[in-house]
């Protein structure tokens, strides 16, 4: 079957997974990137800007924003970085996948 635009754009083709941070008291949700998330990201905010475009509430909405990187900056980085790996791996990235994408 070819899908149609409509088909395409409606898809629910984003994972979702849940994990747990008992460091802050209970779990999170996380979802896959979307294309323009993926490219909006660069090596030198790399760990607080993805914790911050994939952590998502109960609705599917983004639970930081862009104003929220500095305020994650100030949080464990052992935590942020368990949820920045978690990420990575939802999305089918590397470690040094974000550093590689961005190179010119």
């Amino acid at each position: 079957m070819t899908l149609n635009r409509e088909q395409i754009l409606s898809a629910k083709d984003r994972e979702i997974i849940v994990l747990d941070i008992p460091e802050w008291g209970g779990e999170v949700r996380l979802m896959a990137f979307s294309g323009g998330s993926a490219e909006s990201i660069s090596p030198e905010d790399s760990i607080s800007k993805v914790v911050a475009l994939s952590i998502i509430d109960d609705n599917g909405n983004l639970v930081f924003s862009e104003e929220d990187i500095d305020a994650l900056k100030t949080r464990s980085a052992r935590v942020l970085k368990r949820v920045f790996d978690e990420a990575l791996k939802l999305n089918g990235l590397g470690d040094n996948a974000i550093e590689d994408a961005t190179k010119n």
